[in-house]
């Protein structure tokens, strides 16, 4: 199964990163979704501070020697874990992790959860709100 991942973005005045898989398809549905993305950065007033990575997720993070204010995962629900992983050692204390759909594909997802809420290096919640949010604030 290939790999995916949909945009993370590092909150803060620095220049941010937004990370998104593309393909190696030229279709023109994928050329649409990176047309509204960008349009989403330049809406947002983000133009300067965000930088639109293309490439597969798990290859830019690992590349990148930066940190991360907020991570956003909506990707392959079996590839969370991996990509939490990817990304904890760039989590400096108050950064959150949103995971998306733990409710709603609680049986491939509940493993996740509870790994996270169980780490006492951070605070986590599952929040009821639409498919299901596990919020992750990192404590150290």
């Amino acid at each position: 199964m290939p790999r995916s991942a949909r945009p993370a973005l590092r909150a803060s005045s620095a220049p941010a990163r937004l990370h998104a898989r593309q393909g190696s398809s030229c279709s023109p549905s994928s050329r649409r979704r990176w047309t509204a993305r960008r349009a989403n950065v330049t809406e947002a007033g983000l133009e300067e501070t965000a930088e639109l990575v293309e490439g597969d997720a798990f290859e830019t993070l690992a590349a990148i020697d930066d940190v991360f204010d907020v991570v956003f995962l909506d990707a392959e629900k079996e590839q969370y874990e991996e990509l939490f992983q990817l990304a904890r050692p760039k989590l400096e204390p108050g950064a959150v992790v949103v995971a998306d759909n733990v409710l709603s594909h609680a049986d491939p997802l509940a493993g996740y959860s509870r790994a996270r809420q169980a780490d006492p290096t951070l605070e986590s919640v599952t929040v009821p709100l639409d498919r299901g949010l596990e919020i992750s604030v990192v404590l150290r």
